[in-house]
Formats: C-alpha cells, sequence, structure tokens
C-alpha cells in the first residue's frame, strides 16, 4: 500500500488514530496514583510513587498529542509525503519541545505549563530529594502534582477532541484522489 493509501485508510478508521497503546495499563496506574494518596496513611513512599506514575502518565499523553499532530499534518498534506513520527527514546523535554513546534491546538501552552510543572517536581524528586533529606513536604507536592495532572488531562481531553475534530475539515474530498493536487 503508498503513502497516500496508507494515511487515506488510516484516517477513515478511527480505530488507528493516535490512542493509548495500553489503556487498561494506564487506568490502573491513573488509579494507583490516585490510591497512593487517599487510601490508608499517606507516607513518603506513596507520595513519591504518586508522583513518579503521575510524570509518566504525562509523557505518554504528550506522545499522543504530538503524534496526533503529526497524523494531521500528514493529512493536511495529502498527496505529498511527510515522514513524522514520534521517537521511542525521546526524553520528556524533547517530546515538550517537539510538541511546542508543531501545529497550534486549543489549550496547547497550558498543557505545556502543566507537564513541565509536574516533571519539574519529578526532576526534583528524583533527583534533589537525597541532598534535602527533608520529607516533610512530600504529601503537599503530592496532592498539587495530583491537582495540577487532573486539569493537565481534562485540557488533554479538549486538545485531542480539538485536533481529531480537525481531520474531519479537510480542504479536499480524499475519496477522489484526482482532486488532491488541490493544495
Amino acid at each position: 500500500m503508498d503513502y497516500e493509501a496508507r494515511i487515506k485508510t488510516r484516517l477513515f478508521d478511527s480505530s488507528k488514530w493516535p490512542k493509548y497503546s495500553k489503556p487498561d495499563v494506564m487506568a490502573s496506574l491513573d488509579e494507583m496514583a490516585d490510591d497512593a494518596l487517599t487510601v490508608g496513611k499517606i507516607d513518603e513512599r506513596s507520595c513519591i510513587a504518586s508522583i513518579l506514575i503521575i510524570q509518566q502518565l504525562t509523557e505518554e499523553l504528550l506522545k499522543i498529542l504530538l503524534e496526533s499532530c503529526y497524523f494531521l499534518v500528514q493529512v493536511r498534506l495529502l498527496p505529498f509525503e511527510m515522514m513524522l513520527e514520534v521517537k521511542k527514546k525521546k526524553m520528556f523535554g524533547g517530546i515538550v519541545e517537539d510538541l511546542r513546534s508543531t501545529i497550534q491546538f486549543e489549550n496547547k501552552e497550558e498543557i505545556i505549563v502543566l507537564a513541565n510543572k509536574i516533571n519539574s517536581e519529578r526532576i526534583d524528586i528524583a533527583h534533589r530529594l537525597i541532598e534535602k533529606g527533608d520529607f516533610s513536604n512530600l504529601p503537599k507536592r503530592a496532592m498539587q502534582v495530583r491537582k495540577d495532572f487532573e486539569e493537565f488531562y481534562e485540557l488533554y481531553n479538549y486538545g485531542y477532541d480539538w485536533i481529531s475534530k480537525l481531520k474531519g475539515t479537510l480542504p479536499f474530498n480524499l475519496k477522489d484522489s484526482s482532486k488532491n493536487n488541490a493544495l
């Protein structure tokens, strides 16, 4: 199947659009992060686990947004080929920069600000906790990260929906390849 056919096939089958690769795992991890801050006594371990899980979920959602942006660009450029993909080993900051440099979409800047805030907490916990040795404000910080993630996730959903709706507002009829040179 040629490039144009692959993109069209993917466009007309929403199950092939960018999405969670393992939704059950992501839901379980989100539940674990939430439970760590609500069930029983909140301790240092549960706070650290919650922050680490939330940061990883944030990274995965950013990848989905980036892949969605790339897919939209590919659709809009048809019949021209544009090879775009989210690199597997890309670090958090690189994902954010790639997202920042792609198409604009609703709530994009707010999503990036919240993602960076969540990542900063993870960095501080993972790299500087030993230096500081102070666990006293860890529960407060973990609760703030959870709150930031809930806001991030709501904005993510709006952004993802906004990008997905754009896929349906194409400037040409994809079913008739002879009209694709209208770009």
